[in-house]
């Protein structure tokens, strides 16, 4: 039986997002996955939420919540494109850390011993059973959505990776893909031009 895990993040101002992917992934996943919860905040978690999850990661470091980098993105219709305050389109360092932390994710989950790592952003809804779904197999070493993107901002790539949810399987490839996208977004960060979709520009110029 191939041992898999879904893993999500989320600091104390998304978990009222975050709840309805964890009572969803219980309800129709249940036992063949578990469920883990990466929760980054000063505040502990409510237990409500914690007998919810087989395991959470809790981060207590005091990362900035103040708004001071652009978001960019390539979505124009996200909310925080079409918005006409200024506020909107910036984002926090803890933000920036919880979206790009699926990697960290990733690894952690390779290091558990899982066979198979679902990334999934905290604000989605499990509406089937997913595992049945015909792409779900070892065949590949990922399953990621991509979409026709134009050649902006230094990207390369024609396709745009939909990150916010994606299968991976605990393989030398996927191991040593995720290993240099971390390695990207540290550099990015060292150098002060991390910005929300940084890791999608990664994965399609790595791939």
């Amino acid at each position: 039986m191939t041992k898999t895990c879904l893993i999500t993040t989320s600091d104390d101002t998304y978990l009222k997002y975050t709840t309805p992917l964890i009572n969803s992934c219980n309800s129709i996943l249940g036992d063949k996955v578990d469920l883990m919860l990466r929760y980054v905040s000063t505040k502990p978690l409510d237990n409500h939420i914690r007998d919810k999850v087989d395991i959470v990661i809790e981060e207590t470091n005091a990362l900035c919540t103040k708004r001071t980098h652009f978001g960019g993105g390539f979505d124009s219709e996200h909310p925080r494109n079409t918005s006409s305050s200024i506020r909107d389109k910036l984002v926090s360092k803890r933000q920036l850390y919880c979206i790009h932390s699926k990697y960290m994710n990733c690894k952690l989950g390779f290091n558990m011993g899982y066979d198979r790592i679902i990334i999934s952003d905290a604000d989605t809804i499990i509406r089937r059973d997913i595992l049945e779904h015909s792409g779900m197999s070892n065949e590949c070493d990922m399953m990621m959505k991509k979409t026709v993107a134009g050649k902006r901002n230094g990207y390369k790539y024609p396709h745009v990776f939909e990150e916010g949810f994606f299968v991976i399987y605990n393989n030398i490839n996927s191991n040593r893909f995720i290993d240099k996208i971390l390695d990207g977004l540290d550099n990015e960060t060292t150098q002060g031009t991390i910005h929300v979709d940084s890791d999608t520009i990664l994965i399609g110029n790595l791939l």
